[in-house]
Formats: C-alpha cells, structure tokens, sequence
C-alpha cells in the first residue's frame, strides 16, 4: 500500500488551520495504536517509539503503525534535543537521557506513549514541554492542566481514560486488553470516518 501522510502531518495542518480533533476521531486513532500495540504484544515485543510520525495514513485513510525500535536510533540526546515532540514514558525518557536500559513494563510504557499522543491531539499543544532533558523528570502538572483545559470538549469517559493512560506509576496504567474492551470504537475499519484535514488539502491543489 501507499502511505503519503502520516498523522504528525494531520495534526500539524489541523493545527495551522485550528482545525480540531473531535472526541469520536480520537478514539478511532487510540484504537488503531492499540489495536497495533495487541499485534505486537501477541509475538512477545513492544513498540517503543511510538509516535503520530509513525502512523501512515494511506489510500481512503487506511492507517498504519510502523515499527523501529529506539534503541537502533543511536545518539538519543541528540536525538530528543532535535524534535519538536516526545513521547515517551517516564522510565523511558530517563533511560534515553541518562544512557541506561530502561527498567519498566514495555506493553506500559507504549501505552503511556498512546496517552501522549492523544493529548497533544486533543490540545494541540507539543508534548515536548512536558519533558526536562536535564534531569530526565516529566512534568505531570503540566499533564493535568493540559487535561483540565479541554474538560469541556470532551466527556467524562475519555478524560479518565486518558489519565490512567498517562498516570505516572505504570503499575496503574490500563492494559492493551482493557483499553481495547472499553474504547466505545471496535471497528478498525472506522477509521476510514475520519475527517482527514491533510487529503482535503491535496485535493485542491
């Protein structure tokens, strides 16, 4: 198949023309990473590096999440130093910063990652603020207070979601199989329903 976009091109388009994710869009893109996330978890591997760069967005919005692991990446501060947006977990992101192996719950930590990505895409805010490279710590004020801040958009069911995706102890993160049970979307093929900003875009040049 061929994947001319990616959802980092989405967001950035949407962002440009403030144009928002609506509350059912989101949960097609969680289902989609997680869905990705339980094909892994079946052949005993993670993820790791998830981000929207790495869901292709294809012919009739057909997606898919591309694999590489971070550890294959070489230079990590560099690396973080140089993007716009991280999205990594907190015993992640340490690990990258302070060069050791990271001590954590994979199938976790990609989850956390999701929780990431979904809240940019809800806020439009980069998540790299998030993130302080000198001592390797997230911010999880600043987590909430982006949460609070769009309250009003969405309902009471998908911002709890999205805590206990991004809740700081791993140990009380949802599993893929729960997140996949109680996402009100079962159908991946849904997500072809998404507006695609970016397609509409192409069209008119």
């Amino acid at each position: 198949d061929y994947f001319p976009f990616t959802l980092e091109s989405e967001f950035e388009i949407r962002k440009k023309k403030k144009v928002l994710f609506s509350e059912d869009e989101l949960w097609i893109i969680q289902h989609k990473y997680i869905h990705a996330l339980r094909d892994l978890e079946r052949k005993a591997s993670a993820h790791l590096n998830l981000s929207p760069e790495k869901l292709m967005i294809g012919r009739f919005g057909v997606g898919k999440v591309f694999y590489s692991h971070p550890f294959e990446s070489g230079d990590y501060k560099n690396m973080q130093s140089e993007t716009d947006c991280i999205y990594h977990s907190p015993a992640m992101f340490k690990s990258i910063i302070h060069g050791d192996a990271p001590i954590h719950n994979p199938e976790k930590s990609d989850i956390f990652s999701v929780g990431q990505i979904l809240l940019q895409l809800a806020t439009q805010k980069n998540s790299k603020s998030i993130y302080n490279s000198e001592n390797g710590e997230l911010d999880f004020t600043e987590i909430e207070t982006r949460i609070e801040a769009v309250k009003e958009r969405f309902s009471p069911k998908f911002l709890g979601n999205l805590r206990s995706m991004l809740n700081e102890n791993e140990s009380n993160r949802p599993t893929i199989d729960s997140l996949m049970n109680n996402n009100p979307i079962h159908d991946g093929d849904l997500f072809t329903y998404i507006d695609w900003v970016i397609y509409k875009e192409e069209n008119t040049k």
